[in-house]
């Protein structure tokens, strides 16, 4: 077998790492109310699926892997359910005592174990034909009740590095604003910021100068109408959203719930009335809508989120418990401010004789 070297962060090692703990507990918890594994609700786990591997356990616990090698051949190998157990401690051990918390590092040991059977990267590699997924691995999980095992995809988060992003910046995810009682000199003032913490600065001395900021439109139309899509209040309700975090200092989802509701296109309104649509874009986001795809309300995700505690556990939220999952979305995400010249935003702009600004939409977990 030719070696090849897998190179990743904490986060990217967490997903193969995933994979042997739930074949070594043979079972996944949900999560309870303080994100820590129930102690009662648990779902029995069958088989997992990557895109270069699958494996399912016999009732000793065994997990027989079987794959495809390089020549097209169909190839199994077998662990007991004890060297299940040493390999997801070894791996969970090794990513938390030798890598450096957000930098890409190599395991070299362990890649030659998880070739064997059968990976053929970190990540579960993008199904053909498709750009990109939201699916990390695929469950059989037994239903005790029907004795049915459906397969279920989830996505894999893990808390052992550097927190990941639930919606991603791009151009796509720009969103402008007009900006009234400008002037080509005020237009000059701010694209001239060009200090340490030019965003903050800018946003500031526009706040200064500018009458008013008003919603224009999205960037991207395919991104605007899978918000309209998911909920048709949402284009404007995400676009105030930003505005807050921009212009009002809101970090957090969950303060910017607070505030949002006191807006003037909302103050009539029942006060969870942007925290039900939000919650409906943050759910989006996590199971499979894409700004720059056409989204078709499929969940790629199906099944939900797998989350890797620093303790090594592994917790669950899943899409048929609505309320958990949509509740850890709330609690643990964050607006982030990207790159200004990757994603051209934050510069000031005239278009015949008004004037115009970007502002990005990038939301980030927190742990």
């Amino acid at each position: 077998m030719v070696k090849e070297v897998f190179s990743g962060n904490r986060g990217e090692w967490s997903e193969p790492y995933v994979v042997l703990k739930l074949l070594a507990d043979g079972k996944l918890h949900q999560a309870d109310a303080s994100m820590l594994p129930s102690s009662i609700n648990s779902a029995k786990i069958i088989g997992v699926i990557r895109e270069d591997t699958e494996a399912e356990i016999d009732n000793e616990g065994k997990a027989t892997f079987i794959f495809l090698d390089r020549n097209g051949i169909s190839q199994q190998y077998s662990l007991p359910h004890s060297t299940l157990e040493y390999r997801a401690k070894r791996l969970y051990h090794s990513i938390t005592t030798f890598a450096k918390k957000n930098r890409a590092f190599q395991l070299p040991e362990e890649a030659i174990e998880l070739q064997k059977l059968g990976f053929t990267q970190l990540k579960n590699p993008i199904p053909l034909g498709q750009k990109s997924v939201k699916r990390d691995i695929t469950l059989k999980i037994l239903d005790p009740n029907t004795g049915i095992t459906p397969k279920l995809g989830f996505s894999v988060k893990s808390e052992l590095g550097g927190a990941p992003t639930l919606l991603n910046a791009s151009g796509a995810t720009n969103v402008i604003y007009k900006l009234t009682g400008f002037d080509d000199t005020k237009m000059h003032t701010i694209n001239t910021i060009n200090t340490s913490k030019k965003t903050t600065d800018k946003v500031h001395a526009i706040v200064e100068l500018a009458n008013n900021i008003e919603f224009v439109k999205y960037q991207n139309d395919i991104f605007a109408e899978n918000l309209m899509l998911i909920d048709c209040g949402l284009p404007r309700i995400v676009s105030d959203a930003l505005y807050l975090h921009y212009f009002d200092g809101c970090s957090s989802t969950k303060e910017m719930l607070d505030k949002i509701k006191f807006l003037p296109n909302y103050k009539n309104l029942r006060s969870d009335f942007c925290t039900i649509k939000y919650k409906r874009f943050l759910r989006a986001c996590a199971l499979g809508m894409m700004p720059s795809d056409r989204w078709n309300d499929v969940d790629d995700a199906s099944g939900g989120y797998i989350i890797v505690l620093p303790s090594g556990e592994l917790i669950a939220f899943y899409i048929y418990n609505r309320a958990l999952f949509d509740q850890y979305l709330v609690d643990h995400t964050k607006f982030e401010r990207a790159s200004t010249e990757r994603h051209k935003y934050m510069s000031v702009y005239k278009e015949g004789t008004e004037y115009f600004i970007k502002l990005n939409l990038q939301i980030r977990f927190t742990k």
